[in-house]
């Protein structure tokens, strides 16, 4: 039932005006009582003198309440404003500890590295730290290093003992034995030869590119299955030189090759015998690791460290392809005769009995005598050796080379047997490294043609793709990782094309052996730093803002959540003022976190080439995008709790276009197409990290972003992306997330409301073209000329016909759930006139409630005109 109190005058209208006025007030108190300043401030009989408040007026009101809302928890504030520091904190703190350069590298000149023809010697040092002196054509050398002694040492010691046997070391055993009767002695004789001895052991050291703990282990193992094979017993050889036998010969190394004279003493300590060979070194002495030069220089050796490992070549029915294998792999056959003449000799030495180095500086005169001057060698100082100690290395030596594959190659009889073998080289435990096809005819049988063609197939692990090569940008500095030479491609180049000359000349071509230098380098600056942070800066930044982020959402989400927005609505307040308000608040705080976020990369030398203030642009127009991206978030939640962990989800669920490009072009080594990076930057985060990807390779260029270059990619001429387009991106997120959020907003609002459908963009146009809207717009106009000739409702007084009407309601209609027959609220028209009041009355669930709530918008209506 409708009862209208008609005959109220604007006083009487103003006092009720004014009783609502209190009752929202302390409706709005109860949940938030920011709102008690907001509207006492904005009282209504005010408002009622010129209708509507005003949008500043509006907008005045809604900062007012959010500035409260803020201080009250102050301490939020103070984490929105001050969290994304922390993480650029981090950086700066980390780059103080890394200085950027100040000044540039000088032109470099790369040292040149050998190949096979160079000679072992030039191989072995290659495997030394980098050396600072060089010659003319970059070849670098050691000024100590004594591999010319050593070599002449091997020359001596091959060319007078090529001949010993078992039964020469047997017979000199017994002569020895007589001999240690006699009154004189013999120790500068064998002085002479344990010297030499001593000397062999600087040959086999291990390869520098190990460390020096894992070759002691090796060295253990070996020296304990040379004493079983063996069978001695020694006290020594147990546990003293396995202990630290491995240091010692480390540093030989460095000696021999190197010219390192680091550790000789503690060598010569032990040699003399005024020490052991398991004295320990000073705890704070730690072990040299490998140089980067030395790791690169030999990662093929672990690939013929397998005895798997095969170079596969084709034909083996020809002479002539055997002439060149020969050539080939004569320096395989060189290593397995030294392994063997290393084996042979280290168990001649077992036959000599331990009493032969006791007493051996007496009757030396005698001793000489009867060993014939045949095995006569002149005094060399006063030097001692172990017999032990020097046997145990020949074993090591012979075991170390008895692990690494020299029977390297393997023939084939034409290329398809290659092939087949490969392709099922997994069924033989066989890992394959390379294949080399020779292009021979029948006719090639004794000589190889003058044109001789073959090709090298590497296995795809080993080498590059050609894209690869192509860096995405080009980092400051000259580039010296080639897989061609680091993975052994070059060293069979090298190899078969010395073996095809020498068959050719038929003899040995020694000289001139082949080296490889770099291209020299002009100066530059080289920010180690940048390229560690290159791919995290952007991630660092965008959670920097997570928190500001899912704070806003949760905002939002609780005045729907407590219907604050609601009664809002219900005083007049428009959506617009809402978001505006909202979006001005967080601006604020987002732009002094991030102009302090500027000065810090800027003077904590993060980005010093780069224009301040084109970076605070940067992240001003992320932020803005930001916000819109919170507002657009909102409207999916209506629940503070589940809106807050969603909305940091969310938000880093946004940057994962970026990271997965960023992978994608790490793994593959192709650049992303532009357009792919411009349709991913529909993600205002991802377009961020696109951004300063770009701008750190603009600093990392000592160019730095300026407003005259952001037209221009930083990377390589085929990118088609730049910063610029980064930043129309952000400009198109903000717009299209603003157009979302009222899309959304309209059709899906919160606690119930009013939806739209969700063509209503075109409803318009739809309406205008639609024969049943005439229609129902003509049955209304009927209507309203016709008195309510219901008796439950109140007929319209005549001083009122004439009166203003407030609101018009016509054919009202609401049905909660679609299949229900009846109505909540069934063909309802109502017209409210101005200074009356009306009040529905009728028994609970006659409707009264719904239809208000459909009057002022809170509820939606399936059908009126």
């Amino acid at each position: 039932m409708c009862i209208r109190i008609a005959g109220c005058r604007r006083k009487r209208a103003s006092y009720a005006s004014v009783f609502l006025d209190s009752l929202v007030i302390g409706l709005l108190a109860r949940y938030d009582r920011a709102f008690v300043p907001l509207f006492a401030q904005a009282h209504l009989p005010r408002a009622d003198r010129k209708g509507k408040m005003s949008f500043w007026r509006q907008l005045r009101a809604l900062l007012w309440k959010n500035y409260l809302l803020k201080r009250r928890k102050w301490y939020f504030t103070i984490a929105e404003l001050f969290l994304p520091l922390v993480l650029c904190l981090i950086l700066v703190v980390l780059r103080t500890l890394k200085k950027a350069p100040t000044d540039p590298h000088g032109q470099t000149k790369q040292f040149a590295v050998p190949l096979p023809s160079a000679g072992l010697s030039a191989m072995a040092m290659n495997l030394c730290p980098e050396a600072t002196d060089k010659n003319d054509n970059g070849i670098p050398f050691y000024a100590n290093n004594r591999m010319n002694e050593f070599l002449k040492l091997m020359d001596n010691l091959a060319s007078n003992h090529s001949d010993l046997s078992l039964q020469e070391l047997d017979s000199l055993g017994k002569q020895v034995d007589e001999a240690l009767d006699m009154e004189e002695g013999n120790y500068d004789l064998f002085h002479d030869y344990l010297l030499k001895a001593k000397r062999f052991i600087e040959l086999w050291r291990p390869i520098h590119n190990f460390s020096e703990d894992s070759f002691k282990s090796i060295l253990t193992a070996n020296v304990h299955s040379c004493s079983s094979r063996n069978g001695t017993n020694s006290t020594n050889s147990g546990s003293a030189i396995p202990t630290d036998y491995g240091g010692l010969v480390f540093e030989m190394m460095k000696v021999v090759v190197c010219g390192d004279d680091k550790g000789m003493k503690r060598f010569l300590t032990v040699a003399e015998g005024t020490g052991s060979a398991t004295q320990k070194q000073p705890k704070q002495a730690e072990p040299e690791s490998a140089s980067e030069k030395s790791k690169d220089s030999m990662q093929v050796l672990k690939y013929l460290g397998n005895r798997n490992s095969k170079v596969l070549y084709a034909p083996t029915n020809v002479t002539s392809m055997r002439k060149v294998m020969d050539k080939v792999n004569a320096t395989f056959v060189m290593l397995d005769r030294a392994r063997q003449w290393a084996q042979n000799y280290s168990m001649a030495l077992v036959e000599l009995d331990e009493g032969f180095f006791e007493n051996i500086a007496v009757r030396i005169g005698k001793v000489q005598n009867r060993i014939g001057e045949k095995r006569r060698r002149p005094v060399v100082g006063d030097f001692s050796f172990r017999q032990d100690s020097f046997r145990q290395a020949l074993c090591m030596f012979a075991n170390w080379l008895h692990g690494v594959n020299l029977d390297i190659f393997q023939g084939f009889s034409n290329g398809n047997e290659l092939e087949e073998f490969r392709l099922n080289a997994w069924q033989h435990n066989t890992t394959v490294l390379a294949g080399v096809v020779f292009d021979l005819k029948e006719t090639d049988q004794e000589e190889l043609p003058k044109h001789t063609t073959f090709s090298i197939r590497v296995n795809v692990s080993m080498t590059e793709s050609t894209r690869a090569y192509r860096n995405i940008f080009n980092y400051p500095g000259p580039r010296y990782n080639d897989k061609y030479y680091m993975r052994g491609f070059l060293f069979l180049q090298d190899l078969f094309e010395r073996a095809i000359i020498d068959v050719h000349a038929n003899r040995s071509i020694r000289e001139p052996g082949t080296f490889m230098q770099f291209i020299p380098f002009p100066c530059y600056y080289s920010d180690s730093f940048l390229r560690d942070v290159e791919k995290i800066f952007s991630l660092l930044v965008v959670i920097s803002y997570l928190f500001s982020f899912a704070l806003l959402v949760e905002s939002i989400v609780a005045e729907k959540e407590r219907h604050l927005k609601d009664v809002m609505h219900s005083m007049g307040m428009d959506t617009t003022v809402l978001w505006l308000s909202w979006f001005i608040t967080q601006f604020v705080i987002s732009t002094i976190s991030f102009a302090m976020i500027t000065l810090l990369l800027r003077f904590g030398n993060m980005l010093i080439y780069s224009d301040p203030f084109l970076i605070f642009i940067l992240l001003e127009l992320f932020g803005i995008s930001a916000i819109f991206l919170s507002f657009l978030v909102s409207t999916f939640f209506s629940n503070t709790k589940i809106a807050t962990a969603s909305a940091g989800i969310l938000f880093f669920l946004t940057f994962l276009p970026f990271l997965y490009g960023t992978i994608r072009v790490q793994s593959t080594g192709q650049p992303l197409a532009g357009w792919i990076k411009i349709l991913s930057s529909l993600s205002s985060t991802t377009a961020l990290g696109y951004i300063f990807h770009y701008v750190l390779y603009e600093e990392m260029k000592s160019t730095g972003s300026h407003f005259s270059n952001i037209f221009i990619s930083p990377l390589n001429s085929n990118d088609s992306f730049c910063i610029f387009y980064g930043i129309v991106m952000l400009v198109v997120d903000s717009f299209i997330y603003v157009l979302l959020t009222i899309y959304i907003e309209a059709i899906m609002p919160s606690n119930g409301g009013l939806t739209k459908p969700w063509y209503f963009p075109v409803e318009a146009v739809w309406n205008k073209f639609s024969a049943r809207l005439e229609m129902l717009e003509g049955e209304d106009e009927e209507s309203s000329q016709k008195p309510a000739s219901s008796e439950n409702f109140e007929q319209v007084p005549e001083s009122l016909k004439d009166s203003e009407a407030g609101i018009k309601v016509k054919k009202l209609f609401k049905r909660f759930k679609k299949g229900v027959r009846t109505y909540a609220v069934y063909d309802v028209s109502l017209t409210m006139y101005r200074d009356e009041i009306v009040v529905f009355l009728g028994h609970n669930g006659a409707g009264k409630t719904t239809t208000i709530q459909m009057i002022t918008g809170k509820n939606e209506t399936i059908r009126t005109a």
